[in-house]
């Protein structure tokens, strides 16, 4: 049962023993196993977030309860305030909150979430005194500072904290939730302050009263826990335990302690990416390289237009702002300011999923510059003193009903669209710059802010309310044009995509053509799914298979060896030892064949494999074998339903006699054979260039499917080069199945990415004769380059050739694009390739338009062992010209 008071009370051992009802197969979890999320959380976790998001709801309070103050404050505070006095009050709590939310930021992690809302609520208590009992402009304006710091620091973690707290499918919702008590807290304070606008000094009543919160989340945070994520991280795995159990009430044993893993993993990753990155080398990162830069200033740029475009002026303002045009209960009609920012924050979520984020902003950001137009055109009609003080009863005109009604429509655009999106910006930016990003990001809200609140009743004298409302819808108008021109749509794309968008400009158009390609990858992978199979009559002719199977395990099982080898690349010794042949071999082949020949042969037990390594290295140096063992026992995808498909070794012994599996074997003719290269290109991949993860099917000789990861190659990348590497994801996979065309995916941790159709060979290079670019290898030591040089000569070639260790990764560069053809002499006439060099990558190079053959001019036939034992040589490109190059470096060769 599910029993929400059971939360605050510490769990017995029953408690966490397995549920009967889950299947053995659970109880046995092992590695990144993060089952535990497809389980019903409890009711706890909901009380958990409605009680932190009284901190929300004292940030919302605070803000919002200063506009009717300044409108009732008269001589209260010993003097009649000037226009400068309400700025320096008003801008003063934005500055504390640009400190509290840094100095927030930089201790959090340290000492933990649930200590920091602690102090905030006594800051929040203290400025609240300081301000309720003020008798002088300084103290009002040191009450309203330490309010700030306050402010910014409840901005900063209460989302932090239930993000950490929440199972990850409610985790947006429960954020969202926060953000609604925010807007609720400005309600409420508007309400009250409309309530006290009669009763002498009101204003401290109103003031006061957000004290009660502020005590109320203070007593009932030792009723909350601090967050899994902050006990692991402090070494605390038990008390973890503890709290997600009761997060997860259904959770098996195992379930908990495989999500710790989890957890653990996540902290581990990051602390390695940005370890050992100072602050200097982030913000080089961040200003130097131009994908980043334009991230970043995309981010700021919308966040900038959130808070110059006007609103806070409302929000601070909005009595004095309704004082002035002729409403007699100016604080009660700025009700009307906090009911609208609050309701209309709702259809921001419900319609964002559906048309995007640019089409929201592209239709509220001019809504809010439209409506603020009319502000000023409205103001003109309304008499204001100059110096902006009430004389008088005013009457209310048709002009201040339009000002009205365009201020509630404009507020109505404001938290429909850039309210919210202004705070998902910093998706844009990679895992190693997020932090420094996201601060600046939060920087230029409250250092927007500052100016809004320090500068609107200045310029209100200065260049008249509809100056100044004039300007606010400039503001908006060009933030539209940038929307337009600049902010590309993104919503669910792979975060591979989205760095890619930022590589092509500020990726606009490129974000739209794909986005239609990645609809189009997930229109045909679900109509793979739904459609049913045909039906066979008896005596009728069998359909050929599709290998739908035998193409998503391969991709599963090469992405997670490619994570493998992603992973290697960041360590020091990476076991590298020397094979008979004098080729290098590490840790990383090993581990990665292990994983590709169990994943595989977990669904085809029946099938035959080939690889390149075998285990006896690694029997004779048990050490190096623990080494590889704790790769592959710890390298898992997040990614339950891809985890129950590929399974991985059970024991250091059954991952040995695996990885011989493939190094014994030796082909089997016409039975169905998989050949794998755990990594092609090892040398390369030892300098941290590119090189590649490969599986191939074959069946009677014939390639049927072929996956290639390339861990170091870049989603975007239109060329392959040797140190044009991806520092900041997996890379990408080339996928394609005989007679089926090829694709292109983006690798990562989670499920497998939608793949794309890599555009065919022959559109790039109709459009008149192209200059031919050879993807070579200088320094092997079985080709001919002297040969190559000959026939690239005879052929007319200008272009430098493309020079590339890894074979794997010169069929990438033909496929991808920056090369064209590709001619392989052996020096001597008895040389022939191993399979696992060409296998996969031979065969996405056809499916994408391409044609190969040997030098005599016939098909590849990869059923003689462990060699291509029925070709030499090989000549590969486009098939206009195939027959050219083909003629050419066949005389060439007999020549020589």
């Amino acid at each position: 049962m599910d029993h929400a008071d059971d939360f605050f009370k510490t769990p017995s051992k029953d408690d966490l023993k397995p549920h009967s009802s889950h299947d053995e197969s659970l109880a046995a979890i092992d590695g990144l196993d993060d089952s535990i999320e497809t389980t019903n959380p409890g009711k706890a976790v909901w009380l958990i977030a409605c009680t932190v998001s009284m901190g929300g709801f004292l940030f919302g309070y605070d803000t919002g309860v200063i506009s009717a103050v300044l409108v009732s404050l008269g001589t209260d505070l010993g003097q009649t305030l000037s226009a400068n006095d309400k700025e320096l009050i008003t801008a003063i709590t934005s500055g504390g909150a640009l400190i509290g939310a840094v100095l927030a930021g930089l201790t959090s992690d340290r000492y933990g979430r649930k200590l920091a809302i602690y102090i905030g609520c006594a800051v929040f208590f203290i400025g609240t005194a300081l301000q309720a009992t003020s008798f002088s402009l300084a103290q009002m304006v040191v009450g309203r500072l330490v309010v700030g710091f306050g402010v910014g620091e409840a901005a900063m973690i209460v989302p932090l904290y239930i993000g950490e707290m929440a199972p990850a499918r409610f985790r947006g919702r429960l954020i969202v939730f926060d953000n609604i008590c925010v807007t609720f807290g400005q309600l409420i304070a508007y309400a009250l302050g409309a309530a006290f606008t009669n009763v002498y000094q009101g204003w401290r009543y109103t003031i006061a009263i957000g004290a009660i919160p502020a005590v109320a989340l203070a007593a009932t945070m030792p009723l909350c826990p601090e967050t899994p994520r902050q006990l692991v991280a402090h070494g605390h795995d038990e008390e973890a335990k503890r709290v997600i159990a009761k997060i997860f009430p259904q959770a098996t044993d195992q379930q908990v302690v495989a999500k710790i893993r989890v957890i653990r993993h996540s902290i581990e990753e990051i602390t390695a990416t940005v370890s050992d990155k100072s602050l200097w080398w982030q913000a080089k990162q961040l200003f130097t390289v131009g994908a980043n830069l334009r991230a970043l200033t995309t981010a700021c740029s919308v966040m900038a237009v959130s808070q110059l475009g006007g609103f806070n002026t409302l929000m601070y303002y909005s009595a004095t702002l309704f004082s002035l045009v002729g409403f007699n209960q100016a604080t009660a009609v700025s009700i009307v300011v906090g009911a609208t920012n609050f309701v209309f924050g709702f259809p921001n979520f419900a319609f964002i999923d559906r048309f995007g984020r640019r089409s929201m902003l592209l239709v509220t950001v001019l809504g809010m510059s439209l409506s603020l137009a009319v502000v000023a055109i409205a103001f003109h009609w309304i008499p204001v003193d100059s110096d902006l003080t009430v004389t008088g009863t005013r009457e209310m005109t048709w002009a201040s009903i339009l000002l009205l009604v365009a201020l509630i429509v404009y507020i109505a655009f404001y938290s429909a669209g850039v309210a919210p999106i202004s705070w998902v910006g910093t998706e844009f930016l990679p895992l190693e710059v997020r932090a420094l990003g996201t601060m600046l990001n939060t920087v230029t809200c409250w250092g927007c802010n500052i100016i809004i609140s320090s500068t609107f009743l200045s310029m209100m004298k200065a260049m008249t309310p509809s100056g100044a409302f004039g300007f606010y819808a400039g503001i908006c108008f060009v933030g539209w044009i940038f929307v337009i021109f600049c902010y590309a749509e993104v919503h669910n794309m792979p975060l591979e995509s989205v760095r890619e968008v930022y590589s092509h400009g500020f990726g606009v158009q490129y974000a739209k053509q794909l986005q239609m390609e990645l609809q189009e990858a997930r229109r045909a992978e679900q109509s793979t799914l739904t459609s049913p199979l045909p039906l066979v009559e008896a005596g009728s002719v069998m359909a050929p298979p599709t290998y739908d199977q035998e193409l998503q395990v391969a991709c599963l099982a090469v992405q997670r060896a490619s994570i493998v080898t992603k992973t290697m690349l960041t360590e020091g010794d990476k076991g590298s030892t020397a094979k008979a042949d004098a080729s290098p071999v590490t840790i990383a082949d090993f581990a990665a064949q292990a994983i590709l020949i169990s994943a595989i042969r977990h669904s085809f037990p029946h099938d035959k494999f080939v690889g390149e390594e075998s285990a006896s290295a690694l029997r004779s140096n048990p050490a190096l074998a623990d080494r590889v063992w704790q790769l592959v026992s710890t390298t898992r995808l997040h990614d339950i339903v891809g985890e129950e498909l590929v399974a991985a070794p059970s024991s250091l012994e059954e991952m040995l006699s695996i990885i011989d599996v493939g190094g014994n074997g030796e082909g089997a003719g016409s039975a169905r054979t998989w050949i794998l290269d755990p990594i092609d290109g090892t040398a390369s991949f030892l300098r941290g260039r590119q090189y590649a993860v490969s599986v191939a099917l074959i069946e009677k000789g014939e390639q049927k499917v072929g996956v290639v990861g390339y861990p170091n190659l870049r989603f975007q990348s239109a060329a392959v080069h040797e140190d044009e590497v991806d520092q900041d994801g997996y890379g990408i996979m080339l996928s394609a199945v005989r007679g089926q065309g090829a694709y292109k995916r983006a690798m990562s941790k989670e499920s497998l990415q939608p793949a794309m159709r890599v555009c065919n060979v022959l559109t790039r290079t109709q459009t008149g004769q192209p200059d031919l670019v050879f993807a070579e290898s200088m320094e092997s030591p079985y080709i001919s380059q002297r040969l190559h040089c000959v026939v690239r000569d005879r052929l007319g070639v200008t272009k430098p050739v493309t020079d590339l260790w890894s074979m794997q990764a010169k069929y990438a560069a033909l496929v991808v694009g920056g090369c064209n053809a590709m001619v392989r002499i052996p020096r001597s006439p008895e040389y022939r390739a191993y399979v696992w060099d060409h296998a996969g990558g031979m065969l996405v190079y056809e499916e994408s338009g391409g044609m190969i053959t040997d030098l005599d001019g016939r098909p590849f036939d990869y059923g003689c062992g462990r060699t291509l034992a029925a070709n030499m040589g090989l000549v590969a490109t486009f098939p206009e010209i195939h027959s050219r190059v083909l003629e050419l470096a066949r005389v060439v060769s007999l020549a020589a």
